[in-house]
């Protein structure tokens, strides 16, 4: 072997030792963050739900692919330990089979009056036998689900926008609409129906008629699911401050 081959080889071996030493303090790459499936219904605000789900990626260190689903879809695959699925209810029954996130945001179910036509106050008990139009997309927890079930009273579900749900109950389908909304404010709810359907009055029943909470969820039966649920919860807590604003410029 010449002196000058070998000598050409010690600064090859030198050159690509730098690199290798250097690349050890390279910051991680986009493409080198996990990446995390996300199950999100169909019909949720996504001018919201996309800014609070980069925050918690950001803070997280890992990258979102959105997987946008029907309700029920999203529901059935969330239990087959499919993937994590955003804005998931808590309750007793599925903590026997979900682990949760930290909260979100808080979820206030409120009731809906035709216009000129407010009702009593929706305690459970002013509900009974009256037929209520709800939107096919969120879960009435207890005692509002108990109660429908022994038909204390009555639900119409549909795969609508709230719009064409408000119009339902204008054309007598039913005597108010049930919906979720983050603030428990009746005039922030009353300023988004109206931009709904312009002109349009409705009274929005005080107080809601539940108040829980919302997380992001996984199947417990896929235990691959735990450390993506650990990465929100720290990216929940890195952020939270950035979603408490995104949340109270929505309401």
């Amino acid at each position: 072997m010449t002196s000058a081959f070998q000598s050409n080889r010690r600064e090859l071996l030198k050159i690509v030792g730098a690199a290798s030493v250097a690349g050890l303090h390279q910051p991680a790459r986009a493409a080198d963050k996990p990446k995390q499936s996300i199950l999100i219904a169909e019909g949720a605000r996504l001018p919201f739900v996309l800014p609070v789900l980069d925050l918690i990626a950001k803070g997280g260190g890992f990258e979102w692919e959105p997987i946008h689903v029907p309700w029920p879809r999203l529901l059935f695959m969330l239990n087959s330990g499919e993937s994590l699925a955003w804005a998931v209810s808590r309750t007793p029954e599925r903590e026997k089979t979900l682990n949760f996130s930290d909260v979100v945001n808080s979820r206030h179910v409120g009731l809906i009056a035709p216009p000129g036509q407010p009702q009593a106050s929706p305690a459970l008990a002013s509900l009974k036998g009256h037929t209520y139009c709800k939107r096919r997309g969120f879960t009435l927890d207890s005692p509002l689900n108990e109660a429908v079930q022994s038909r204390y009273f009555h639900v119409v579900e549909a795969d609508l926008d709230y719009d064409a749900v408000l119009r339902m109950l204008l054309a007598g389908r039913c005597e108010g609409v049930m919906f979720t909304h983050r603030s428990d404010d009746p005039a922030v709810v009353e300023r988004r129906i109206e931009t709904l359907l312009p002109g349009r009055r409705f009274v929005v029943q005080r107080p809601p008629l539940a108040t829980g909470t919302l997380h992001i969820a996984a199947a417990k039966k896929n235990p691959q699911l735990v450390p993506q649920l650990q990465r929100v919860n720290e990216g929940l807590r890195a952020q939270a401050k950035g979603i408490a604003e995104l949340i109270a410029a929505e309401t």
